[in-house]
């Protein structure tokens, strides 16, 4: 496997983005106090809080399960609640601590992995009358959010309060963010994509496709779009994360996605929101 020829700085960066913002510009998730995110740097770790039912984090470095136990704790200090995400991002931590955090009960389904393209993009066209439109207003960004909760719940249509929650989550992060939508041919919207636009590396985080819509290629074509648009920007890298064992994972890696620059595990309590 080739690594992107950025990959030491790539990394860094973003790391950086889940943790700690220290760099030139606001970062995407650290601390980026005009989009409501701050994080603050703790002896266990850092505690990061924004918007969002998944706002509140605590980034664990420490890897002594007694320190972990005092972390989760001053956490629901600093939080004021127990509803809180823990992001571990170092596979020989996460580990070490897992019957600790379970113990506290916080489980993981799967980890996180954020892919960076190497070489060429190798993308289908899609359909031949597909067209790709950016968010402009909330209106739009209304119906950007409903698909997207529908794309991942695989149709089933979001409770109002839970499309209100992503809706403020999407408004908080517009500012750093290009969010998108694509029909085919005369069709309502039926699939949305969304990266990250504060930064020389350049991230897609959310891309979905509607089920009827599916195996069309419409996620390859978007994905295309963009890499396009970044690449004469000039960024230094593009992006993508997803679940690291997921169908999705597979066909990025496919498309020429090979470098894993990031790792987290993203762990929450039962019953927690995501």
């Amino acid at each position: 496997m080739t690594d992107h020829p950025h990959h030491d700085l790539v990394a860094a960066e973003v790391r950086s983005w889940y943790t700690d913002w220290t760099g030139r510009s606001p970062g995407p998730t650290g601390s980026t106090p005009d989009i409501g995110v701050r994080s603050h740097k703790a002896p266990f770790g850092y505690l990061r809080d924004g918007p969002g039912p998944a706002g509140r984090r605590l980034v664990l470095t420490v890897d002594d399960p007694a320190s972990a136990r005092e972390a989760l704790r001053s956490a629901a200090d600093y939080f004021g609640s127990e509803h809180f995400d823990v992001w571990v991002d170092d596979r020989d931590r996460a580990s070490r601590l897992e019957s600790t955090l379970g113990e506290a009960g916080f489980h993981a389904p799967d980890a996180t992995v954020v892919l960076a393209l190497v070489g060429p993009l190798r993308a289908g066209g899609g359909p031949a009358d597909l067209r790709i439109r950016e968010v402009t207003d909330d209106e739009s960004l209304r119906l950007w959010g409903r698909l997207k909760l529908v794309g991942f719940a695989d149709g089933e249509e979001p409770a109002p309060a839970r499309w209100e929650e992503e809706l403020a989550v999407r408004r908080a992060e517009w500012p750093i963010s290009r969010y998108e939508l694509a029909s085919v041919g005369d069709s309502e919207p039926v699939a949305i994509l969304a990266h990250y636009t504060a930064s020389p590396d350049q991230m897609v985080f959310l891309l979905t496709t509607l089920v009827a819509f599916r195996h069309r290629g419409i996620a390859q074509a978007m994905l295309a779009h963009w890499a396009r648009r970044a690449q004469a920007q000039g960024v230094r890298s593009l992006l993508i994360n997803c679940d690291e064992h997921g169908r999705p994972a597979d066909l990025y890696r496919r498309m020429g996605f090979t470098d894993p620059v990031y790792w987290h595990r993203r762990y929450q309590r039962e019953g927690a929101g995501s």
